[in-house]
């Protein structure tokens, strides 16, 4: 019973006093709302995080420098100072001062001419040329056999090879020159940007160059990450401090009362379902061991109408409805009708069979009904009647 008494008063409890809970609420919080506090916290951190602090993150003096140039005026100067280096360095070439120098370098030879040359077979041959009248190569008085012509005698022989050599020669040269005048440029032009962007009172920062404008924008939205991180950090802490709470049902921020008596109404419904679930749970038991009597007294009678008809190995039963005749029931069958538990561990439990009493008289479905009482956790049968 002790289960109950508990229950009752939790249940009690639970549903009608929730008035009293909710008088012990939190007190109520300083009468701003839940934006106000947010902005008044907000300007607090936005105070304590001044501009000086992240320019010093940066390694940035302040006042920031106002810019002599725009990037497009940073631009145009590299280029021209540049353009200036390298033309100075390795001015461009001139085509047609090549195409002239080609002519001269890979020009044909003609008769008188003095020349000095090998040939393909490490043959010197120096003196002054002169053509057969088939048109075949001397040198001096040394005819020199086409078959050892090398690629510079073709050059300076045949036409077709001469002017191969002159294009050979223009292409190559100007493209050394613009391969050197580019090379060149590239090596100069990050020194210039350097030197031009701190002409120009601009800051680098990580391989950027900011202008006076853009730097203040880039410490701005730092500064702003940093406000940001510290009023997430703290915000929560002011708030409780000042009588909110954050309602992680709601995902709200309210007055902690009202929290309080959420918790209370929370609480008072648990201790409501608690009691009924123990009220539930004390009857489940309390069936459960009825239903385990009531099993354990059929299997007392059918234990005892198992047993007969060895009359002689049973106690004495007295039919009080037959005037006081000792009865034994002899190859009994039927079936149980109703079982029934009475308070002070007393049982009834009536049967109808079938069966012969010791005298050998048959009885047919006759109504037999037993009474049980338990001693020492087991049941027994105390007196056996049958109904006429």
């Amino acid at each position: 019973m002790k289960l109950n008494i508990r229950a009752i008063i939790v249940f009690a409890v639970a549903t009608m006093g929730l008035p009293f809970l909710k008088g012990m609420a939190a007190p109520p919080n300083s009468g701003k709302n839940i934006v106000d506090l947010q902005s008044e916290y907000r300007a607090v951190v936005e105070k304590a995080v001044p501009i000086e602090s992240v320019a010093r993150e940066f390694d940035i003096t302040l006042p920031v420098p106002e810019n002599t140039r725009s990037h497009g005026e940073v631009r145009q100067e590299v280029d021209r100072l540049v353009r200036e280096y390298v033309d100075k360095k390795v001015p461009l070439l001139a085509v047609e001062k090549v195409q002239a120098d080609a002519e001269t370098r890979y020009a044909l030879w003609k008769s008188g001419e003095i020349v000095d040359v090998m040939d393909r077979v490490q043959n010197r041959h120096a003196g002054r040329v002169t053509y057969d009248a088939r048109g075949r190569l001397k040198i001096d008085d040394f005819q020199v056999p086409e078959v050892d012509f090398t690629k510079e005698i073709k050059t300076h022989v045949y036409e077709r090879d001469c002017e191969r050599a002159r294009h050979e020669y223009v292409e190559s040269t100007l493209s050394a020159n613009l391969q050197e005048r580019e090379r060149l440029k590239t090596e100069v032009i990050p020194q210039a940007v350097i030197a031009v962007y701190t002409e120009s009172k601009f800051t680098q920062i990580q391989g950027e160059w900011y202008g006076r404008n853009e730097l203040m924008s880039l410490l701005e939205s730092r500064r702003q990450e940093v406000v940001e991180s510290k009023y997430k950090e703290g915000i929560r802490a002011f708030l409780q401090a000042n009588g909110f709470e954050f309602d992680s049902s709601q995902n709200v921020w309210v007055p902690k009362e009202i929290i309080e008596t959420k918790r209370l109404e929370q609480a008072a419904i648990e201790a409501r379902d608690q009691a009924r679930r123990e009220l539930e749970e004390e009857r489940l038991k309390k069936e459960r061991e009825r239903l385990s009597e009531m099993t354990s007294i059929q299997e007392t009678v059918k234990s005892f109408l198992a047993g007969q008809p060895e009359y002689s190995q049973i106690a004495p039963f007295w039919d009080t409805k037959n005037a006081g005749e000792p009865m034994a029931l002899w190859n009994p069958e039927g079936t149980i009708v109703d079982v029934k538990l009475a308070s002070g561990g007393l049982a009834t439990l009536t049967a109808t069979l079938s069966f012969k009493n010791n005298n050998g008289v048959a009885f047919e479905n006759r109504s037999v009904v037993f009474k049980l009482a338990k001693r020492d956790g087991r049941w027994l049968i105390t007196e056996m009647s049958m109904e006429k």
